[in-house]
């Protein structure tokens, strides 16, 4: 997975606290992804990340999503709190239907060509992809 912060918000002293992470499940497949052996660490990370940083998602966008993964996803909700589960929004492989959504969020500039923005990807081809960036502020609308 890739992390991306846009270094001039930082450089500029914006101070960057929350989240908006993009998972691309293109290419997902259920051996690799969705095995049994698969479910312990999934679980882990997710018992982790409600200890310790419970509010610092934002926004998670799972784009892409065959329905097998979708149930994958249904296995892994009873290991999140109501705050996490609220953040998650879920989208199958129309992207006018989840593009619009992630442009409400974030900035064109700093959306990569394949998710809807016009901000050129050394690959064009990341499939599993985590973007870190600041939500747009109610201003720059």
């Amino acid at each position: 997975m890739t992390s991306i912060v846009d270094s001039a918000q930082q450089d500029e002293g914006v101070n960057i606290n929350d989240a908006i992470s993009i998972v691309n499940a293109d290419g997902f497949n259920i051996r690799e992804h969705g095995c049994i052996k698969c479910f312990p660490l999934i679980a882990e990370l997710l018992i982790l990340y409600e200890e310790h940083y419970p509010d610092y998602l934002f926004r998670v966008f799972l784009i892409n999503m065959p329905r097998i993964a979708e149930t994958v996803v249904t296995f892994i909700q009873p290991f999140l709190s109501e705050k996490t589960k609220s953040v998650i929004k879920i989208y199958g492989y129309n992207k006018e239907e989840w593009s619009p959504e992630l442009l409400k969020l974030i900035s064109a500039n700093q959306l990569y060509t394949q998710f809807g923005g016009t901000k050129k990807s050394i690959n064009e081809n990341i499939s599993l992809t985590r973007i870190t960036l600041q939500p747009k502020s109610p201003s720059s609308n």
